[in-house]
């Protein structure tokens, strides 16, 4: 027999007056929140207390490098960059690029070396570090066939390496040189 079918109402009409008890996993706090009206109420206005999330112990400025940890090395670099630590930012920097580098994530580590760059072109102390690291961007440019940023920072490097009479690296960055020439082709 269908109440609604024939009109008959009254019989159902008893059951939605009730209230329904939730079920029993819903916390206490849920149940008793009398004014869950969604309206912006003044008194529901008062914070007690502010939370600002620490940076983790590990990823202070004293701490060892997390080698290989990419997550641990991004994290220790946004620190060093919110410090304004040049120094730290440059060794994490470094040990962000090696692991990119090992973890074959070329492309983020062109920019990681790209950066690098710019860090060591603000400090004239560091041509040496700078050297390499032209020489590490150069090789990956090359490697993801990004030939012409190759080229410039090839001859970059040239011209840095004859400066500081580095003939190891300068024939490095010559054969680099050659092979985004190549590319080009």
């Amino acid at each position: 027999y269908d109440a609604y079918a024939y009109g008959d109402e009254e019989e159902d009409e008893d059951d939605e007056d009730e209230e329904i008890e939730p079920p029993a996993f819903i916390s206490d706090l849920f149940r008793e929140d009398a004014d869950d009206d969604l309206t912006y109420d003044e008194d529901e206005d008062d914070i007690d207390e502010v939370f600002i999330p620490e940076i983790p112990a590990s990823y202070a400025a004293d701490d060892e490098i997390p080698e290989g940890d990419i997550p641990a090395l991004r994290a220790a670099l946004m620190s060093a960059r919110q410090a304004r630590d040049t120094d730290r930012q440059i060794e994490l920097l470094e040990a962000l690029g090696r692991a990119q580098v090992d973890e074959k994530l070329d492309n983020e580590a062109i920019s990681t070396y790209n950066e690098l760059v710019t860090l060591y072109e603000e400090d004239d102390e560091n041509e040496e570090a700078l050297l390499e690291t032209l020489d590490t961007l150069t090789t990956l440019m090359v490697k993801t066939e990004n030939a012409q940023p190759a080229i410039l920072h090839a001859n970059r490097g040239i011209q840095l390496a004859q400066e500081l009479g580095d003939n190891d690296t300068r024939m490095h960055m010559s054969i680099a040189l050659a092979d985004a020439r190549q590319a080009t082709i």
